[in-house]
């Protein structure tokens, strides 16, 4: 008699603009994970350059807490806090312009290039800055945009380069 296992699958739509993803279509916890999800990440939601008050979490952003299973045989398991905050993303880039993928580039993995270049501002500015103080500094510099203190939707907020490097 085989041990109950839980399966866990994320599924994302082929084309976000066919899908025509609503609010609705969220997922309130466990969209970050893999590397994501761990406590030394810096994980990102996305937040569409279009948004005219850069304050809204797009519709196919990470967001929620991550499952992080203790013992596979047990199903022993916690919830983490992994996602950090939010950046802009859905902006042109050469590389989209010359055609070699979508124009703009959109989703988590766009809005997290630009928390890179930011924490690399920050280490221009502060070379002595370690990774945790860096993933502290944006956090705590970062604009509330949705409820008051951190939340699943948007983390700590939309981070704030000029904030972060001063």
């Amino acid at each position: 008699n085989p041990a109950v296992r839980e399966l866990e699958l994320f599924v994302t739509p082929r084309n976000f603009a066919l899908a025509n993803l609503t609010d609705n279509d969220r997922v309130a916890t466990n969209s970050a994970f893999g590397q994501g999800a761990l406590l030394d990440a810096i994980s990102v939601g996305a937040i569409n350059a279009s948004d005219p008050g850069n304050d809204t979490i797009a519709n196919y952003s990470n967001q929620g807490t991550s499952t992080i299973y203790t013992n596979f045989v047990s199903q022993a398991n916690t919830l983490r806090n992994s996602l950090d905050g939010a950046g802009i993303d859905a902006v042109q880039t050469r590389i989209g312009q010359l055609g070699f993928f979508r124009n703009p580039f959109s989703g988590t993995s766009a809005a997290a290039q630009h928390i890179a270049a930011i924490a690399a501002l920050m280490l221009e500015a502060n070379p002595h800055l370690t990774p945790a103080q860096t993933a502290s500094v944006l956090n705590a510099t970062a604009v509330d945009i949705g409820a008051t203190g951190y939340d699943n939707l948007s983390g700590f907020g939309r981070f704030d380069a000029l904030a972060a490097v001063q």
